[in-house]
């Protein structure tokens, strides 16, 4: 929900779909043309503050981080995913705030309320040290817990030769 809206994002097989009703018991719902039949697979939602701290629904897709623009019903691109996106979490880096990308093949970034990008990776942008690197996986996942003092990020995917199944779980403090 975000101010006086409560919005739903929906994904089928081939499209993600927006909606919000501003009806308190959700019994009539608005569904602007602008934001139906988007492309691409919905992998997660949540909340994000601005240069201005004001709290932004954000979507992540496969390929792209949005924030919901809700004056104009659009989405807009905060950032391009160099790799598949799995999931998504406020945190801290390096003491400032921060929503934690997390991707395909372990990678991680960290998107600043500034618009810049850290590669956080576990082992750094050229990854995990060899044999320990997970590849890219199209039925990979990532699931997450964060606490005061960590994140918990619990991957799974194929190695870097797309054959053995690699899980690892990676524990963040929020510094590097």
């Amino acid at each position: 929900s975000s101010g006086q809206r409560l919005y739903a994002v929906m994904h089928d097989t081939s499209a993600i779909d927006i909606a919000y009703t501003t009806d308190l018991g959700a019994t009539a719902w608005t569904a602007p043309a602008s934001l139906q039949g988007m492309t691409g697979k919905l992998r997660d939602v949540g909340q994000f503050f601005d240069t201005d701290e004001t709290a932004r629904n954000v979507i992540l897709t496969e390929t792209h981080l949005f924030w919901l623009d809700e004056t104009n019903n659009a989405l807009v691109t905060l950032y391009n995913l160099p790799f598949r996106g799995h999931a998504i979490q406020p945190f801290r880096v390096n003491d400032q705030v921060a929503l934690l990308i997390f991707m395909d093949g372990g990678r991680v970034h960290a998107y600043l309320p500034s618009g810049v990008v850290l590669d956080i990776s576990p082992g750094g942008a050229q990854g995990m040290p060899s044999g320990k690197d997970l590849g890219p996986a199209t039925e990979g996942m990532t699931c997450l817990a964060a606490t005061g003092q960590y994140v918990y990020a619990g991957f799974s995917g194929l190695d870097t030769a797309g054959s053995n199944q690699k899980p690892f779980i990676l524990a963040f403090d929020g510094h590097v």
